[in-house]
């Protein structure tokens, strides 16, 4: 089971299919001189690339480094210490794990290669799950963890198109939009018809493999998320799968606004306690956002919360036709809680439910619409701003709603 010249033989497999495209906006954050670094992330994201990717730039093709994925079957009967003891022993320098959260005991496991093995790096990849599963063993003092989340728009039209397109703040795009929209235009004109492609099929990187079967394999995601993580690693049984399931299509087919609880319980057969639970549950596997009121506390799901999809690519996987005024919520809240955790990794996002517009966060209120959406209902509000979908460029206080996928 030892047999490293085997590990190696997949790790050239696999380094073949390494795409060749640029790095993500969050390899440059990492401090990837910890000696060992833990980067979590939903399904489909593109951990195990920005893992590969290190490997591949700073020991390719040495023998002193090693990607290997912990779901391998050889693993069920290898303890993963032992492999890591076993691989530093022979001349071991790099251990990259991937899909960790499918190990038993994993945490364990990492913090014994860390405390026996100084001598070796370990940066390992999972579910975002796993910050729910830490209590098994103590690794904050060992480990530093980093979130990735699904690509910009920025990062789309980087990735699909060849732009080279820089990061702008919320506070660039507030004070410059105009400016900045320009400019971006300026370099790629096409910029509404590739942000309905980008709605649709552009936050997970392996849209790059094939397009038309790209909402067949995100729903193969969410099924895996449901089926093996939150199974696994929350210990839901598999019968209760199908009731989350059908929560997780009424999420997806029903207007935010006309969301409530006490039908979602009604409709689903889950009791309101076991329901929040659940929604924790898939805001961390990265399936759902919830916003809460501005001006609450900090508790985990309150009963006037806003429930969204957490991209809207999920709600094209799970429906033909999504309502195009969720889309434009669901987009917004998506880059705007992206863009707060880029800021501060896990720390809690800042973005809220406005009493007054949509949301609102920082003391800035937005209002969501189409390109003719008004100032009505934020006309009385100081510092708000409409973000207003088919519109190349703003004015005054209105912004394009493309432009806030420029952020990160």
């Amino acid at each position: 089971m030892f047999d490293l010249d085997l590990w190696f033989a997949e790790q050239a497999i696999a380094m073949k299919k390494l795409p060749s495209a640029d790095s993500r906006y969050l390899f440059n954050k990492i401090h990837w001189d910890n000696n060992c670094i833990g980067i979590l992330g939903a399904r489909g994201v593109g951990k195990t690339t920005m893992m590969m990717q290190y490997l591949k730039s700073k020991y390719d093709g040495k023998t002193n480094a090693l990607y290997v994925s912990v779901d391998n079957p050889r693993f069920q009967d290898l303890p993963l210490n032992e492999f890591a003891a076993e691989f530093a022993k022979n001349g071991g320098e790099l251990l990259c794990l991937d899909e960790v959260h499918k190990y038993p005991d994993w945490s364990k496991h990492i913090k014994a290669i860390c405390d026996t093995r100084p001598d070796l790096k370990v940066v390992f990849s999972g579910s975002s799950l796993l910050q729910m599963n830490m209590q098994d063993a103590d690794l904050s003092r060992r480990a530093a963890f980093y979130h990735l989340d699904g690509l910009s728009f920025r990062e789309y039209l980087n990735l699909a198109y060849g732009m080279q397109l820089g990061i702008y703040s919320l506070e660039d795009l507030l004070k410059n939009h105009i400016d900045i929209a320009g400019d971006v235009i300026s370099k790629f004109p096409k910029v509404l018809k590739v942000f309905s492609e980008y709605l649709s099929y552009g936050y997970y990187p392996f849209f790059l493999n094939d397009k038309p079967t790209y909402h067949m394999k995100l729903s193969n995601t969410i099924r895996e998320v449901l089926e093996t993580d939150m199974g696994f690693v929350c210990d839901i049984k598999y019968a209760k799968i199908h009731q989350i399931k059908k929560l997780l299509y009424m999420l997806a087919t029903t207007p935010p606004y006309e969301l409530k609880k006490t039908g979602l319980s009604e409709v689903t057969g889950i009791d309101r306690v076991t329901m929040n639970e659940y929604l924790i549950y898939l805001r961390e596997a990265g399936l759902v956002n919830l916003v809460k009121p501005a001006g609450r506390g900090d508790g985990a799901v309150r009963k006037s919360e806003k429930l969204l999809m957490n991209n809207s690519n999920l709600l094209f996987a799970i429906s033909s036709k999504p309502d195009i005024g969720t889309v434009r919520e669901v987009f917004f809240v998506n880059q705007l809680n992206n863009y707060y955790r880029m800021q501060d990794n896990f720390l809690p996002v800042s973005l809220e439910c406005a009493k007054s517009g949509d949301y609102t966060a920082d003391g800035i209120t937005f209002e969501i619409g189409g390109k003719d959406k008004g100032f009505k209902q934020i006309k009385d509000i100081e510092n708000a701003y409409v973000a207003a979908a088919d519109l190349e460029i703003g004015y005054g206080n209105k912004i394009p709603l493309w432009l806030f996928g420029m952020m990160y």
